[in-house]
């Protein structure tokens, strides 16, 4: 006789119930779980027609829960993650940081590994720091703020009133000394503020004046700072001295008690006039003409005028020349004002003059004044020439190689 299908399957109930194995076996129709799918009902569920694994032998709620490793968790945003690796926060998934769970509005890992309280709401770059969302750089291995802080060997020091100082000499609050000194003395005056002593950072400007009975001109700046400026600014951050130097403008030459201007141009000091000394032989007068040598002075060959200079002056190098016509920006600033056809601006108080040339053949016939200056330098060119210096009214201090028997003029320069 067959037995009732019901009364089977409430047999198999309570065997499922006492044994684990039973699990094989029993089996229970789901009417409703995808066009009647039978499932383990003690291992799945049913949710919407579809069969699921149960997750530790618990029902959940698939739209909005997974299961991993036997344990139930929500969906972030929808999607699964990896627990133990991963964590949603407003659902958003994020990486832990080094496997701590972190708040993502407020802090940020960096490099994967390091938790950090974010800028101003920003991610920035630690190594940099963060005041006010801007980047600091360290000290020591610690951060501080430039604009209220400096770094010196590894410590941080508050600026003293907004500028550096020296912290092992000079504390915050120090001041320093400004000494001024007149070479030679007597012979002109510094201009400085009344304060003797500054505090750090303070710039302090200076200017040196000749006096005006010296007979002589500001040479330059040396101590301190080395400059050829009537007027300097120097930044005291420490004790400070210099030197105002002045020279005689003028030279008196002991052989003939002829005087002579002299002006100081880039650190080198010239003759502010043409040579006249009349040399036992090698020199004349433009024209032979004695108002020419005193308009003008002698032109001289090149032998002649290697000897020529007073004690303590020389005929200048090529380079000298070269500086004095770069210094210038060409001839327009070095000529007189008055005696060319085209007449210069005499910036630098040199007074070129178109002395013109003695030509050394024949009967030694002369040319060009009023119109060209020539003048000798002590660079020679093979074993009859030597190199020179020509003005016109172009405006070129113009190099040229000329015969060393001809007369040209000469500007001597101070020895150094």
């Amino acid at each position: 006789m067959a037995v009732p299908e019901r009364f089977i399957v409430g047999v198999c109930k309570w065997l499922c119930l006492a044994a684990v194995s039973s699990f094989l076996l029993c089996t229970e129709t789901a009417e409703n779980c995808g066009q009647g799918r039978k499932l383990n009902a003690y291992t799945e569920f049913c949710y919407n027609g579809e069969t699921y694994a149960k997750c530790g032998g618990n029902v959940f709620d698939p739209p909005t829960q997974f299961c991993y490793n036997g344990a139930v968790f929500p969906k972030c945003g929808g999607a699964e993650f990896n627990d133990h690796r991963e964590f949603c926060y407003n659902g958003v998934i994020f990486a832990k940081c080094a496997g701590q769970v972190f708040s993502p509005d407020n802090e940020f890992c960096f490099h994967n590994s390091e938790l950090y309280d974010k800028c101003d709401g920003k991610e920035f770059d630690p190594s940099k720091g963060c005041n006010n969302d801007i980047s600091l750089p360290k000290c020591g291995g610690f951060y501080f703020n430039p604009t209220a802080e400096f770094c010196e060997n590894g410590v941080t020091y508050h600026l003293c009133n907004g500028n550096k100082y020296d912290p092992p000499n000079n504390p915050c609050g120090m001041d320093y000394k400004l000494t001024t000194n007149i070479e030679p003395p007597g012979w002109g005056t510094v201009s400085v503020p009344p304060e003797k002593y500054h505090s750090a950072g303070t710039r302090v400007e200076v200017t040196a004046s000749p006096l005006a009975d010296c007979g002589c001109v500001f040479y330059g700046w040396s101590g301190a700072l080395t400059s050829d400026a009537v007027t300097v600014t120097i930044t005291m951050n420490r004790d400070n001295t210099l030197t105002a130097n002045f020279k005689p403008t003028g030279v008196i030459d002991s052989r003939d008690g002829k005087a002579y201007r002299i002006v100081t141009v880039n650190y080198t000091t010239w003759m502010a006039e043409n040579l006249n000394y009349m040399a036992a032989s090698g020199s004349w007068c433009y024209g032979n003409s004695e108002s020419n040598c005193a308009k003008y002075g002698r032109l001289y060959d090149w032998g002649t005028a290697l000897s020529s200079c007073l004690s303590g002056w020389r005929l200048p190098t090529r380079e000298e020349w070269s500086d004095l016509a770069s210094v210038a920006g060409g001839s327009v600033k070095l000529k007189a004002k008055v005696g060319w056809s085209g007449n210069g601006t005499d910036d630098y108080g040199f007074a070129a003059l178109p002395g013109g040339y003695r030509y050394s053949l024949g009967s030694g016939s002369f040319g060009y004044a009023g119109e060209n200056g020539y003048w000798w330098t002590s660079a020679t060119d093979g074993n009859d020439k030597a190199v020179n210096r020509r003005m016109d009214n172009s405006g070129v201090v113009y190099e040229e190689s000329n015969l060393r028997s001809l007369g040209h003029s000469v500007r001597c320069v101070e020895e150094k």
